[in-house]
């Protein structure tokens, strides 16, 4: 359960949550947000999904939003608001007050930060203690760097760009406007590559960079390597989760989802809306088509065209794939047979 410090009017959440109707009590407020299962008096929850709907019969929430759809009335002590997508709504609620909570950082440069000669930092930018800035870096207006970040030289960091403590953005990397780092990012790390020469691993030198479009997010200790000579990409929209590793020269397409663990080796290509699961492994220098999708720990080693739904290792047509799973099932019974029929004589 989530307490607010404030309490939040019933007219504020008609207005953020863009309702199209009201019953019920006419509550004036509300002072906390929970699932309908932890809910008490006082609290806003919402019903996500009508396979759900019986915890409305417990709940103890003042305040729910539910679907437009739901054709239910609430009982005497509460108050539905019925919107489009309960969801977005009560995430727009959230943001709101998270923006309301915690008010961003003072514009400037702190005493502790270092700033290299032949930088320039936006008067309207934020950078946070022991930050250090290397030459030729640009940060632009809006940009909040929080403790302990690295930026390495001519690093450009575009617009209202928010970067968590503790991130390295490495040498000639370059991120969009309204992007978001969390916490333990590594840009432009060095790409795995060796020439085995005389009975030893000979490093092979990445001189390329990365370069992150428009409206990004990367999720805690993702790792996104430098190309060897051109940049690895990562397309506007695009959100990544946490603990996923992009190998060099990867070209990921726009408004992808890539979950935790996941890892792709370089030289591949994602093109638009892909979407890869968690601990999925997508090997070297193949491409996956617009919209497919990766099931959780795949291993995809060819080629996806467009609308592929694959899983398993070797990844396979998940229709497929379960077919097989339904066999690996059967193994042992069927070894039974097998036996039983080998023992019988001729």
């Amino acid at each position: 359960m989530t307490t607010l410090p404030f309490d939040f009017t019933l007219e504020d959440l008609i207005k953020i949550s863009e309702t199209k109707v009201i019953r019920g009590q006419n509550t004036a407020s509300f002072n906390g947000i929970s699932p309908l299962d932890s809910a008490k008096k006082g609290d806003l929850s919402f019903l996500s999904s009508l396979k759900y709907r019986e915890k409305l019969s417990a709940t103890k929430a003042s305040i729910i939003i539910v679907p437009s759809t739901f054709s239910q009335n609430p009982p005497e002590n509460q108050t539905w608001i019925y919107v489009e997508n309960p969801s977005l709504s009560i995430s727009k609620v959230c943001l709101h007050i998270q923006e309301k909570m915690y008010q961003p950082p003072a514009k400037g440069i702190h005493p502790s930060a270092v700033v290299k000669e032949g930088t320039f930092v936006s008067k309207q930018s934020s950078v946070g203690p022991f930050c250090h800035i290397n030459k030729g870096a640009k940060i632009s207006d809006g940009v909040i760097l929080q403790s302990h970040c690295y930026i390495g030289e001519n690093v450009v960091i575009g617009r209202n760009t928010e970067i968590k403590s503790q991130v390295s953005v490495g040498e000639n990397c370059r991120i969009g406007n309204h992007c978001t780092l969390h916490s333990g990012v590594v840009i432009g790390s060095d790409g795995f590559g060796y020439e085995f020469v005389s009975e030893s691993h000979n490093k092979i030198s990445h001189i390329g960079g990365v370069a992150i479009e428009d409206f990004v997010e990367i999720g805690s200790n993702t790792v996104i390597d430098r190309g060897r000579f051109e940049d690895t990409r990562i397309g506007e929209g695009t959100k990544i989760d946490n603990l996923v590793h992009i190998a060099h020269n990867v070209k990921v397409g726009r408004h992808c989802l890539l979950l935790a663990q996941c890892g792709i080796a370089g030289s591949t290509h994602l093109d638009d809306f892909v979407v890869i699961a968690g601990q999925a492994g997508i090997v070297g220098h193949i491409k996956l088509g617009k919209a497919s999708r990766v099931g959780a720990q795949a291993g995809v080693i060819h080629d996806l065209p467009e609308n592929s739904y694959v899983t398993g290792t070797p990844a396979m047509p998940f229709i497929a794939m379960q077919k097989v799973y339904a066999l690996q099932r059967k193994l042992p019974e069927l070894k039974k047979r097998i036996e039983r029929l080998e023992q019988k004589p001729n």
